[in-house]
This record gives structure tokens, C-alpha cells and sequence, in this order.
């Protein structure tokens, strides 16, 4: 690959709270299109701070998404 076709590639994201945010830890993999087996992104691995925190926003959500009639949630 030249340096003239060098690709950018995404950097994928964790949501929570509403708000994404890229974990702190340095460790990332990457991410293949399995059809061509080419690396198509880089996301980096949730530490345990990071699962924390997604976890603590889904459970303060559950209730108001436990009250949201199934027609809405879908």
C-alpha cells in the first residue's frame, strides 16, 4: 500500500448515559469485514472502569424502559 492510498479507519465507540466515550485502556482489536478478511476498524477493549460505568447507566435506564409500552420500544 502507497502512502497515497492510505486509509483512515474508524475508531468504534462505547455509548452510555446517552453519550459515547472511547474506554481509557490502551489494549484495542481489530475489526475484520469476514466477507473479504479486511480490517475495516479498531475498537478499543473496555476495561473494568468502562464495563462499570455502562453497566451503572443501564440500570439507572431500566426503569423508565420497564414502563415504556412494548410499542414504543420497538
Amino acid at each position: 500500500m502507497s502512502a497515497s492510498s492510505i486509509e483512515i479507519l474508524p475508531e468504534v465507540q462505547s455509548l452510555a448515559g446517552g453519550n459515547w466515550f472511547t474506554p481509557s485502556s490502551v489494549a484495542s482489536e481489530p475489526v475484520f469485514n469476514p466477507s473479504t478478511g479486511q480490517k475495516i476498524a479498531t475498537v478499543a477493549l473496555a476495561d473494568a472502569e468502562a464495563v462499570n460505568e455502562v453497566v451503572r447507566h443501564a440500570a439507572s435506564a431500566l426503569p423508565a424502559w420497564t414502563a415504556t409500552p412494548v410499542i414504543e420500544r420497538a
